[in-house]
């Protein structure tokens, strides 16, 4: 558990230790566990919509850093580039998510007009 294909684990601290029946495990767990994905490079920028629209996917994050690298602007927080990314990222969720975004907010300097405009979205702040 939960939903997906991986190992069982059935007698995991989770089921405390196979006191839960697998049954009620699984339900448990896919009823109370949070699935969050991060989108860190471009093949997941160029999927996001359907990476959005997945069932079950509770909360997206970008990984700022990681994504910046990937699109040859690392080390600026604040680059058009990784804006546009954030931005499109946003914007699927918007779209197909129901559930948030965790949003990158940049770093200390720029801070709070970041935070201003991906709240004003419906995106959680994070930080970078």
């Amino acid at each position: 558990p939960p939903l997906g294909d991986r190992g069982m684990a059935g007698a995991s601290r989770a089921s405390d230790f196979g006191k839960v029946s697998l049954k009620d495990h699984i339900e448990q767990s896919n009823r109370e566990i949070t699935l969050a994905v991060m989108i860190e490079d471009l093949p997941a920028l160029e999927d996001i919509d359907a990476i959005a629209s997945t069932e079950g996917i509770d909360i997206i994050a970008v990984g700022p850093s990681d994504m910046s690298r990937a699109l040859g602007v690392a080390g600026t927080s604040d680059h058009p580039k990784l804006v546009a990314a954030i931005d499109k990222v946003a914007a699927a969720v918007r779209k197909g998510l129901d559930g948030g975004m965790c949003s990158p907010v940049g770093d200390a300097q720029g801070r709070e007009e970041a935070l201003a405009s991906r709240t004003s979205s419906g995106s959680l702040p994070s930080s970078p």
